[in-house]
């Protein structure tokens, strides 16, 4: 199953070694309310990493390693599950229109998500 939002904020921040990502469409009350979260260690040599952890819409639908691949398309972000979440059992991938962010808040928001998956599971697809 895949769940589509079109995203009104997204964000990267980075804290304390921490790497922050997320996305929302809170501003949109016509839409089922959704959010993303991506996070993990901001020093790829800390030893207390524990992986990447992903949440969506509840900390109930939260863990580590759930991601397989991030692909970043023109104003749109793919991310791919392993498998679905409590809310979501059958979810395998999440789409994340990103039109209504600014130019920079896109690049930050990739350039964090980069940071967070391996090279192999990261492409940027043309533009």
């Amino acid at each position: 199953m895949e769940l589509r939002f079109n995203a009104t904020e997204i964000g990267c921040t980075e804290d304390e070694g921490a790497l922050l990502c997320g996305a929302s469409n809170s501003m949109d009350d016509a839409a089922p309310y959704h959010y993303i979260i991506i996070s993990g260690c901001s020093d790829p040599d800390d030893g207390d990493d524990d992986g990447t952890y992903f949440e969506i819409d509840d900390q109930i639908n939260g863990n580590y390693n759930l991601l397989t691949s991030c692909t970043v398309s023109s104003g749109e972000i793919t991310i791919g599950l392993l498998h679905g979440v409590p809310w979501h059992p059958d979810l395998n991938r999440v789409v994340i229109g990103c039109e209504s962010a600014t130019r920079e808040q896109f690049d930050g928001l990739v350039a964090g998500l980069r940071r967070l998956f391996r090279p192999e599971d990261f492409r940027i697809e043309s533009q």
